[in-house]
């Protein structure tokens, strides 16, 4: 099964306003121009969102509503939308799309129903007792669990505990009277299981009181840091253990004899310490009660770090996420630093997700930083992060709105709308190992991205076409790591996915461009194709494919495009650039491109071409010697050269996607997004030639 790994890859929104206007005794109605959404939640299941959920219109500002209740958008322009649901909890699951896409009718209002089904995160425990013997404890006991007084039990009798977290917990009992015993450990462990109920019995047997006896009343005092606690037990005379808080008296231990007797504190942490010893020697009295008490000092055993970030320069950003070793990511900005705290004693890093760092900005000094934390100290760390103003004009990239989920492998295509802006569909791909069924839209006028029907089912590796204003996506490998057939087509207008004739063969990786109405796939890891590469056409109208002559070399992961009818294939597992003549259904070699200094097998993901772009074969970022590259591009067919000196990307990626827009400028663009550095890339960046 193949895995989604760099180093198997060798190279490469009123209601109508009722507006009545008087003239002459008649009144004029201005129709609505605008509907509602509408959003319904109903969550069942066992443990429920208690906080409820967030729900976004098209990726903008987040609105709160109820684990089950409703909210109204209104002020919706006419037209599809994507509505989903956020903030929802780990145990949760929301059924259906997420996000699903709603049509708007202006004065009317169009719901969106999500069902979320929660599963239980804790479970219950069942403590009995069962006390025998030719005597009993007649106040009981109490119940610890994990050094916390739960309850209290008859001597024979049942509780039950609900909302344990899943896991092992210490239940003991307390209050125990001298004159009976626990049989068997005391405290002991029991295990809870999610949405089920454990059981742990005790067992007590109790013999006759001594006469004249008296009782003893146990007290713990804990102070210091990093207590133990989970708590401590005790035991008289080598008697049955009991538990105890660390800052409590226990239950007194009743029908002690009149006398001496020995009283052991035990299960106290390493890094704390008693007064005086583990031991009490004490006299009862007949009648009376002895007060025991144990005072407990803890040393720290842990130290903290507090992070800051200062953001200088133009086009800051501020916003970050860092993650300090030993402990979860957390977002920080120059105005909230974070402190993170309970990290052991030694060496950590502390490092500013390279991929929350806009690309014009980079990290001062070493990221991760190397620290060493101390116990009972806080540790200062300042990130300082310097940023650039973007250059701007032809020849040169500029950044754009982020992606929303950053993933290589993904494919992009380009259809303009109705109102003739152009939108490029980012589709599929992976942030790790798992292919995505995300797709989103990104409109070049209002730098904008929001979310669009996702795929039928996910896909990695693939590349997509735009024919006759719907997209085409080919093969890729499937949920399960493996290449498929499928054709998907998606139409922007019904923001909604088709299922066309399966390609010949099950491919990933493959390379594809659209001329004449038709589509054409060069397939890429295709284990039935005996390790060459094949080239076929599909035709939208008839819905079958045609095979065509094989490709000479193998460009697999490489990058194509067509330019007058001619299809341009370069790099791959290959440094040549071949040609193949769609009217005579030839290939030809043209070049070698080591000629040009390129790096050998280099493995460019991309390439777009077409008369607004000078008729050029441009070729962005990839993949050459293990590491990603920032390069960009262009092969003229007339002069029969690249050009390797056009302004490189800000950011390398490998596996990126992109496409040709026209921004609000209204000049023809290149547009990249997503792919792979050394962490996923999640800038945009748009570059004129």
């Amino acid at each position: 099964m193949f895995r989604f790994r760099r180093h198997l890859f060798g190279s490469v929104p009123l209601l109508a306003v009722a507006a009545a206007l008087a003239c002459g005794g008649e009144s004029l109605v201005v129709p609505p121009t605008t509907g509602t959404v509408g959003v319904t939640t109903a969550t069942i299941g066992a443990e429920p969102d208690a906080d409820g959920y967030l729900v976004q219109l098209d990726g903008g500002a987040e609105q709160s509503v109820g684990a089950s209740a409703g909210l109204q958008i209104e002020g919706v322009t006419p037209g599809t939308h994507a509505v989903q649901l956020a903030g929802v909890a780990a145990n949760c699951t929301v059924g259906g799309e997420n996000p699903r896409t709603v049509s708007i009718t202006a004065g009317e209002t169009a719901t969106a129903a999500f069902e979320v089904t929660c599963s239980a995160t804790t479970g219950s425990l069942q403590v009995s007792s069962s006390t025998g013997g030719p005597s009993t404890d007649p106040d009981g006991y109490g119940v610890n669990v994990d050094g916390t007084d739960r309850g209290f039990l008859t001597p024979t009798g049942d509780l039950t505990i609900d909302g344990l977290p899943a896991g092992d917990h210490l239940i003991g009992l307390s209050g125990v009277s001298g004159n009976c015993q626990v049989q068997g450990d005391n405290p002991r462990t029991a295990t809870i299981i999610a949405g089920a109920s454990t059981t742990t019995a005790f067992a007590i047997t109790c013999t006759p009181p001594p006469a004249n006896a008296g009782s003893l009343r146990i007290t713990t005092a804990t102070t210091g840091a990093d207590v133990d606690a989970d708590g401590y037990t005790f035991a008289v005379d080598g008697g049955s253990r009991q538990t105890i808080e660390i800052n409590a008296s226990a239950p007194s231990v009743t029908n002690i004899s009149a006398g001496q007797h020995t009283v052991l504190l035990s299960g106290v942490a390493a890094n704390c310490t008693i007064a005086d010893g583990v031991t009490r020697t004490v006299t009862v009295t007949a009648g009376g009660t002895t007060e025991v008490t144990f005072a407990v000092t803890c040393a720290a055993t842990t130290g903290s770090v507090r992070v800051s970030t200062l953001t200088t320069g133009a086009n800051r950003d501020g916003a970050y996420s860092v993650t300090v070793e030993g402990a979860p990511s957390k977002a920080i900005t120059d105005a909230a630093p974070v402190t993170v705290s309970g990290l052991l004693a030694g060496p950590h890093d502390v490092t500013l997700t390279p991929t929350s760092i806009a690309g014009n900005c980079e990290v001062e000094g070493n990221n991760p930083r190397s620290i060493n934390v101390t116990v009972a100290a806080t540790v200062e760390v300042v990130l300082a992060v310097a940023c650039t103003a973007p250059a701007t004009g032809p020849g040169v990239w500029t950044l754009k709105a982020q992606i929303p989920t950053v993933r290589e492998g993904l494919a992009a295509a380009v259809v303009q709308n109705a109102s003739s802006q152009y939108i490029l569909y980012a589709i599929g791909g992976t942030a790790g190992i798992d292919p995505l069924d995300r797709v989103e839209a990104y409109n070049a006028t209002t730098d904008t991205w929001s979310p669009v029907a996702p795929l039928p089912s996910p896909r990695a590796w693939i590349k997509a076409s735009a024919i006759d204003g719907n997209i085409y996506v080919p093969g890729g490998y499937d949920a399960s790591s493996i290449p498929t057939a499928t054709l998907y087509v998606y139409s922007p207008s019904t923001n909604g996915w088709t299922t066309k004739k399966e390609m010949p063969v099950a491919s990933a990786f493959n390379l594809t461009d659209a001329y004449g109405g038709k589509l054409y796939v060069l397939t890429g890891q295709c284990e039935s194709c005996g390790g060459a590469q094949r080239l076929y056409r599909y035709d939208p109208v008839t819905d079958a494919w045609s095979n065509l002559a094989d490709p000479i070399r193998d460009h697999s992961k490489g990058a194509m495009a067509v330019i007058d009818g001619k299809l341009y294939a370069a790099w791959g597992n290959t440094s040549s650039l071949d040609v193949y003549d769609i009217a005579t259904n030839s290939w030809t070699h043209k070049l070698d491109m080591t000629e040009f200094g390129s790096p050998d097998a280099f493995g460019g993901l991309f390439a777009s071409a077409s008369s607004n772009l000078n008729k050029k074969f441009w070729v962005i970022g990839g993949l050459s010697d293990d590491n990603a590259q920032n390069v960009t591009l262009a092969y003229d067919p007339v002069t029969n050269t690249w050009d390797f000196n056009k302004a490189p990307m800000r950011v390398a990626r490998e596996h990126p996607a992109a496409g040709k827009v026209k921004d609000a400028t209204g000049v023809i663009q290149i547009l990249t997004v997503g792919g792979l550095d050394t962490d996923l890339v999640k800038d945009s960046e748009l570059y004129k030639p």
